[in-house]
């Protein structure tokens, strides 16, 4: 026949699961702690890339003004709307055919960067999913 167990053996176990009990809590914080980390590092990579993107497309564009600016050198006179309009109305201009020329030089470039894009939206959406709680972060 088993040995019946004393007050203090049943205290004593359940104390023992306590600890375990409060040792799993604290290490179920720290991993949630650490996969928030981890989300809001992936974020801010993602800020800072799109930061990085911006800021290269707007030196795209003043490199590109200037170029016009450097081979024309009145265009600094025109005022927006007249340079809007001489440029629709030689960009356009059928014997020019500089949108053409254009579309072949950089054909297949727009859909790989529209692509990428993409990419980019979607990993951002789940992060920021993951982030409000919607959906499991497993091994992100």
């Amino acid at each position: 026949m088993a040995k019946k167990k004393t007050f203090q053996e049943y205290t004593q176990e359940a104390l023992y699961e306590i600890e375990k009990t409060e040792a799993a809590l604290k290490q179920a914080k720290l991993e949630k702690e650490q996969a928030e980390h981890r989300i809001q590092r992936s974020l801010n990579y993602l800020d800072t890339q799109k930061k990085k993107k911006r800021k290269a497309r707007t030196h795209l564009l003043i490199q590109k003004g200037a170029a016009i600016e450097a081979i024309c050198k009145d265009t600094k006179y025109l005022t927006e709307a007249e340079f809007y309009q001489l440029m629709d109305e030689l960009l356009h201009n059928p014997a020019c055919k500089f949108c053409d020329v254009v579309h072949e030089m950089v054909r297949g470039r727009a859909e790989a960067a529209e692509a990428k894009e993409r990419e980019f939206a979607e990993e951002e959406a789940l992060l920021k999913a993951m982030q409000r709680g919607e959906l499991p972060q497993g091994d992100a």
